[in-house]
């Protein structure tokens, strides 16, 4: 395979706060420009490996989207296809993507993502929107928190399936002979660092011993 110097980005991975100088990397004797931040198949990936740049960008998507039910619920569209229209349209780019983030997200990055349904959850009920919890039960909405827990668990448990692509980035099952206290499915998988506890793999893993 030949890479094209001209679509080809470089980025170092580094997690100090003063940051050594870049790596140079030239390619066809052209040297590669160095980003901070990549977007690579809609998710963006930054240097230290958090997860704000994304979570703003699809927060600011899922705002921006908003603006439909404003205009459909102005010309007098029902909330239950006001609710359709936000199911179909603006909560699947909260959720891009979310097996790979959703276990390192911060507690702000949390409250940021669950503000968009908030709005939304203001603009389908109008007067009637009293509290956010009051309003999920009478939409039947569920806390986009618990949806991310069900969409990892549902990736999380198609993972097992030998079948899967995915299968082999699992760490192996427990073959114990023994009847013990722990019937985790799969073996633990050792974190030295927080940051990889609660990367995407490991986080898997914890919620499928957990089921």
């Amino acid at each position: 395979m030949r890479l094209n110097p001209r679509k080809c980005l470089s980025m170092d991975i580094c997690f100090s706060r003063a940051a050594p100088p870049p790596t140079v990397i030239s390619l066809e004797d052209q040297t590669l420009e160095q980003c901070k931040v990549i977007k690579l198949l809609g998710v963006y990936i930054q240097c230290d490996l958090k997860w704000d740049t994304h979570i703003n960008d699809i927060v600011c998507k899922g705002n921006s989207r908003l603006f439909i039910l404003r205009k459909l619920r102005f010309h007098g569209l029902s909330r239950s296809d006001l609710v359709t229209i936000y199911l179909s349209s603006v909560r699947p780019v909260l959720e891009y993507a979310v097996p790979v983030w959703a276990g390192a997200i911060t507690k702000s990055l949390e409250t940021s993502i669950e503000r968009v349904q908030k709005r939304a959850c203001r603009i389908i009920m109008g007067q009637d929107y009293t509290r956010y919890s009051e309003a999920l039960v009478q939409l039947n909405i569920p806390r986009l928190s618990e949806r991310r827990h069900s969409l990892c668990t549902s990736f999380a448990k198609s993972m097992l399936q030998p079948s899967s692509k995915l299968h082999h980035l699992l760490p192996p099952s427990r073959n114990s002979t023994y009847n013990t206290r722990n019937n985790q499915t799969l073996r633990h998988v050792r974190c030295k660092t927080e940051r990889y506890r609660r990367s995407a793999i490991p986080y898997l893993t914890r919620i499928l011993n957990d089921l």
